[in-house]
């Protein structure tokens, strides 16, 4: 072997090194190239999976505004429905004092005193003989439903001598007397007699107390029925309020 193919030989394993060398060198950058590859793809999977969970939020949130937007509606829709049912809390007052005198009425004939269209309250409804054994009937119809029928006995300012309804704070204690009274107006008072619950339709005598005024939603009508005889003044009181 001469000095030349030494040389070569020389020079070629020095060659062969410095390849291998490189080709480790680029093995190791494909390698770092590959796994930067992973890396990114594992990234845009997950960058896909938050733009996904992201535009499903957006969904749900749009979801949620228009349903929020529904319950608005509706809850406006149920409060005008319930303010619509409920008329304000105005009164009007009515107070009656109905006196009929000798020879203005007809024995047995029921008589309209008052008959009203629309919502209120009752809060008192009483009838009474002033003078004279004559007795008169009572009928108070609420909603085209009787809730009082009763009639007076036949005996002057005696016990039992007021039928009807009313508050509890309406009666009174006469010390000339010594016994419960209730006013049908300001000059005329008569005794309390028996209570009676309510409603009453018995057709006896008898006071219904009530705590509390009786509502009406659509109508209230008050008869009257005098009996007996045409000589004695009769009286009936009620108050009460429409809306």
């Amino acid at each position: 072997m001469t000095i030349i193919d030494l040389a070569t030989k020389a020079m070629q394993e020095k060659i062969k090194s410095v390849v291998d060398t490189t080709k480790t060198v680029v093995d190791g950058i494909k390698t770092t190239v590959i796994s930067t590859e992973t890396t990114v793809n594992g990234v845009k999977s997950k960058t896909d999976t938050l733009d996904t969970r992201t535009n499903t939020m957006n969904t749900n949130i749009n979801n949620i505004n228009t349903n929020v937007g529904t319950v608005k509606t509706d809850v406006a829709s149920i409060k005008n429905t319930v303010t619509s049912g409920f008329k304000p809390a105005v009164m009007t007052p009515f107070s009656y004092v109905i006196t009929k005198g000798s020879g203005s009425y007809t024995i047995d004939t029921w008589y309209t005193l008052i008959n009203i269209t629309g919502e209120g309250e009752l809060q008192n409804v009483l009838s009474a003989v002033g003078h004279g054994n004559g007795s008169n009937m009572l009928r108070v119809t609420i909603d085209g439903v009787v809730k009082y029928y009763g009639k007076t006995p036949e005996s002057y300012n005696g016990p039992g001598g007021v039928i009807g309804m009313t508050k509890l704070d309406n009666i009174f204690n006469r010390p000339d007397y010594g016994e419960p009274f209730m006013g049908l107006s300001a000059t005329n008072d008569f005794n309390l007699g028996s209570v009676v619950t309510y409603p009453y339709t018995g057709g006896g005598g008898g006071v219904s107390l009530i705590d509390i005024p009786i509502r009406f939603k659509s109508s209230l009508k008050i008869e009257w029925m005098p009996q007996v005889r045409t000589t004695d003044t009769h009286y009936v009181f009620a108050t009460g309020g429409v809306f």
